[in-house]
């Protein structure tokens, strides 16, 4: 567990994702499991301008704690006053700083994973926020800027130097993106080193893969992004791999979760929906959504054309409509499968 004021019910984490993480989608992590759930990431300079937008991203329910507020910038002073405003204004449990965004608008900012190429302004900014609040401050880094320049070792020595409470590492490069698997051997090699808890992160896409990641990397926590999108069930899923006795007796046979079907996924779906709606508004909240169905959806039969008109949809009685076409659609098609089926055994049968 990690061993700060944070009163975690469990070592299972909801990342901060911009543009997916808003107080929606956090308050259906944390009823299906999440231990501990993360704003989206926010401009640091934003905050200091006070803009109103920005204040909207970081407000949260009491429901939500712990909560983190994830900041993002490469001005220390600049750092360290949005730190203070938000410790002041919001309350939250914890100030992360992302050093691990590798996306090009944050990046040509000299922003999140750009300063894995300057170390020395990382220290600044987080001693200056550090210094600056009386909150636990978190970061998350990758593993380097590219294959030449990996040391995670060394950053997550010095962030613990500089009072860091505790860290997450995604074990991609910023060159890699989110391309090619996570090198789980770094988050391994930085909890062998540092003195502070470790949050694994990285290519935790079910149950499985969380109970993998805690054996062969012996991590503090798991935190779980592109994993829980469209499957809040994979915090419940993973929850019997949380325990120590747990991991330790796993084998290479894993036992397989239970996927929820069709309907269960359209019917959470339905319930964010209409959720999103009552917060943002029906226009408002369906344009939010529109992502979150492309990822309930992933994988199911027509998936495509579902899709297609979902992201048609307009108001909340249009994806029901879509939804429940769909449901129709696909009995008719599993009773035609059987009827076909029964023919052909008594077709046997009788000797054709």
């Amino acid at each position: 567990m990690i061993p700060i004021n944070l009163n975690l019910s469990g070592r299972l984490i909801l990342a901060p994702m911009a543009g997916f993480t808003d107080s929606v989608f956090r308050m259906i992590c944390k009823r299906f499991g999440a231990a501990m759930v993360f704003t989206d990431l926010i401009s640091a300079r934003a905050i200091t301008y006070k803009n109103k937008k920005t204040f909207e991203m970081m407000e949260f329910t009491e429901e939500e704690r712990p909560i983190g507020i994830q900041l993002c910038g490469s001005d220390p002073d600049v750092m360290a006053e949005a730190a203070v405003i938000v410790a002041e204004r919001f309350h939250p449990d914890v100030i992360d700083l992302n050093f691990g965004c590798p996306v090009k608008k944050v990046v040509n900012k000299n922003e999140g994973s750009a300063l894995l190429r300057d170390i020395p302004l990382m220290s600044k900014i987080v001693s200056r926020v550090v210094n600056a609040v009386n909150l636990p401050v978190s970061a998350k880094i990758r593993s380097g800027w590219d294959k030449e320049s990996e040391n995670p070792v060394s950053v997550v020595n010095m962030l613990e130097s500089c009072g860091v409470s505790f860290v997450t590492i995604h074990p991609r490069t910023r060159a890699q993106m989110y391309k090619g698997m996570a090198n789980w051997d770094w988050i391994r090699q930085v909890k062998e080193n540092a003195h502070i808890p470790v949050i694994g992160n990285g290519d935790v896409l079910g149950s499985q893969d969380a109970a993998r990641m805690f054996q062969q990397t012996g991590c503090d926590a798991i935190m779980i992004g592109r994993g829980a999108l469209g499957n809040p069930w994979i915090f419940q899923d993973a929850a019997m791999f949380q325990h120590d006795a747990v991991i330790n007796s796993l084998t290479h046979q894993l036992p397989n979760s239970q996927q929820p079907d069709a309907a269960e996924r359209l019917s959470l779906a339905m319930t964010h929906l209409k959720q999103s709606i009552e917060k943002y508004g029906e226009y408002s909240g369906i344009r939010r959504m529109r992502k979150h169905l492309v990822f309930y959806t992933h994988n199911l039969p027509r998936s495509r054309e579902l899709r297609k008109h979902l992201i048609a949809s307009k108001s909340m009685r249009d994806v029901e409509d879509v939804f429940r076409e769909y449901v129709e659609l696909m009995k008719k098609s599993e009773a035609r499968s059987q009827n076909s089926e029964s023919r052909s055994q008594n077709c046997g049968r009788i000797g054709f």
